[in-house]
């Protein structure tokens, strides 16, 4: 079994969404069901695992082991696109978006756009 990139216990972000208990997550995942985000930083796969929880940490991509135990893979564009319909607070998508600084632009074209309240 394979530790989940998520939160364990409760998120230590002001995010006013349901609050995210790391107790929900799993402590861990089975290779059929953990996934890997290439081409993302550490920061990217910490903030994309608070609702993607079958996503692995950052920086295990180059393991053939994983490969080998059927480990799925994700580009960055795919996590991205799973994204479309999640609602979570501004502290949140805030988050996201700093962790993408510097990412070619071309590879978040499916990036949601939170419209403020009311708008």
């Amino acid at each position: 079994a394979l530790p989940p990139a998520g939160p364990r216990e409760e998120a230590d972000t002001d995010d006013t969404d349901v609050p995210l208990l790391r107790a929900d997550r799993p402590e861990a995942l089975r290779p059929i069901e953990a996934e890997l985000v290439e081409g993302a930083g550490e920061a990217t796969v910490r903030v994309l695992a608070e609702v993607l929880p079958t996503l692995l940490p950052a920086g295990l991509e180059r393991r053939p082991e994983l490969r080998t135990l059927g480990v799925g893979r994700l580009s960055l564009g795919e996590a991205i696109d799973r994204l479309a319909g999640v609602e979570r607070s501004p502290a949140w998508w805030y988050r996201l978006y700093d962790s993408l600084a510097g990412v070619d632009p071309d590879r978040l074209q499916g990036l949601p756009v939170p419209l403020a309240a009311g708008a």
